[in-house]
């Protein structure tokens, strides 16, 4: 029976809804912005392919009559239209957000002059976006990979795409789960989740947070290195003198706080100047910048005795709320900074504490070593391998000897043993003789007093027989000797 819709298309559809479906010579783009509003580079603006499908109406996919049946030439006739859709769909979306971009990437002043072609180019893509199924899917997909392949690698911009992408159902903000860019997790959307394309964009946003992640790393030291230049680099003053009110500047590494009502507040650097008793902000980077920028251009400053207070006071004195605002940010800013400034010295002082010890300590070893070695009569040559009588000066290394505790299961580490150990003619039992005061309790009592050695110095018990079969690996070219 021959079919009662054998001649009805997607164009016959379209076209009965009122939709223009014939090849318009207008392109996507009316007035396109210039591609020298792109900071750092100026390129040919592609012209856009003229579209098939007006944006004032979606495209229907068409009805099939009750009872009728779909040719094969009516599906492949379906399907050319659908591809073309696509192509053209790709291509105004491309070049649309490449506008977007271009403008929001632009400075203030070109900004404004083109603020009109931003919203036409905002309602040219909110219609392609609002196509019914199947043509939004194709349509999202290429407003996502427009804005990917668009955005540049900072977190602002990345930021600002995230939300387009979220607000349009391309991703999705979800809770413990998903890619976390930013403090927030995502994952694709439920209806482009399985499509390879929407797979791609997603790799593609991760390998553009990582970038800019580490862009991010490099600009932040270049900044902080400039802010070291600024503030007088070791010139800088120290706490103590940011409190006593002595002129000078300083840079102050501000940490991340919460705060008592929930609220989270950024930190950062920031360059303080204190002149006649009062600190200023002369500059800040990180999550700070925005409210530093605004203390530095107001030229608010506090007297440097509030910042003692851990809240301000004036007595009587009473100020506008903006200016009051101002300085509570500036006293808390740098009241944080100072609190980690001396945390930084006390952890220096105490460094330099433990590099004098340290060097006390190692003189004091090298005075015992000289020592006790001057009072060997055997070298460990004579006195393990040819088990010559005398005292022999054991030297276990500057690394650690590890005692393990069999009840507690605590191992104590001893550095830099050495001791004295003699061998009595005749029976060729064996003591310690000596050690440093240090290496008191790393041997029993019994260890003091003569004792048969036995087999491969068994009988002299722990630690010292251990530390002698060391000791004669070592005498004997570091094989076992007892094996010879």
């Amino acid at each position: 029976m021959a079919s009662n819709n054998s001649g009805f298309s997607v164009a016959d559809m379209l076209a009965a809804k009122g939709v223009d479906v014939r090849v318009k010579k207008e392109v996507a783009s009316k007035a396109r912005v210039p591609a020298a509003v792109e900071p750092g580079k100026v390129t040919k603006a592609k012209p856009s392919a003229p579209k098939q499908f007006s944006f004032g109406k979606a495209p229907l996919v068409p009805k099939v009559v009750k009872g009728g049946v779909i040719t094969t030439a009516q599906k492949a006739a379906d399907r050319a239209e659908f591809d073309s859709f696509v192509e053209q769909v790709n291509e105004s979306m491309s070049a649309a957000v490449a506008d977007m971009w271009s403008i929001r990437e632009a400075d203030e002043t070109t900004q404004r002059l083109y603020r009109a072609r931003a919203t036409e180019l905002d309602h040219d893509v909110a219609e392609m976006l609002s196509y019914e199924a199947p043509f939004r899917l194709p349509a999202q997909l290429a407003y996502a990979e427009a804005l990917v392949a668009g955005c540049p690698a900072r977190r602002d911009a990345i930021g600002w795409m995230l939300e387009k992408l979220v607000n349009d159902g391309f991703l999705e903000i979800v809770e413990g789960d998903g890619v976390r860019i930013y403090g927030q997790n995502y994952r694709l959307g439920a209806d482009v989740r399985a499509e390879v394309r929407a797979q791609k964009v997603a790799l593609a946003i991760s390998a553009l947070v990582t970038k800019a992640v580490e862009l991010g790393k490099v600009q932040f030291e270049a900044e902080r290195q400039a802010l070291v230049i600024k503030a007088g680099a070791a010139n800088q003053l120290t706490s103590e003198e940011v409190l006593a009110g002595k002129a000078g500047r300083v840079l102050l590494r501000v940490p991340d706080k919460n705060g008592n009502d929930g609220r989270f507040f950024k930190g950062g650097y920031l360059l303080a100047e204190v002149v006649d008793g009062k600190i200023q902000v002369l500059d800040t980077i990180g999550g700070i910048r925005k409210i530093g920028s605004q203390l530095a251009e107001e030229g608010t400053y506090l007297p440097v005795s509030q910042l003692t207070n851990e809240r301000l006071n004036f007595g009587t004195t009473r100020f506008p709320v903006d200016v009051f605002n101002r300085l509570v940010a500036i006293h808390d800013m740098v009241r944080r900074g100072l609190s980690e400034l001396q945390r930084e010295e006390a952890e220096v002082r105490k460094m330099a504490e433990t590099g004098d010890r340290k060097i006390a300590y190692n003189a004091q070893v090298a005075a015992e070593r000289a020592e006790m070695a001057a009072k060997a009569t055997a070298s460990s040559e004579e006195f393990f391998p040819e088990k010559a009588v005398g005292v022999v000066f054991v030297d276990y290394g500057k690394g650690t000897f590890d005692v393990k505790n069999r009840e507690t299961g605590k191992v104590t580490s001893w550095w830099n043993v050495i001791l004295l150990v003699e061998r009595r003619e005749g029976d060729g039992w064996i003591r310690i003789v000596e050690i440093p005061e240090r290496l008191k309790g790393l041997f029993p009592e019994s260890a003091f007093s003569f004792v048969d050695p036995g087999d491969k110095f068994a009988g002299l018990g722990y630690p010292l027989g251990p530390i002698l079969r060391t000791e004669f690996a070592k005498a004997t070219s570091g094989t076992d000797g007892f094996r010879r």
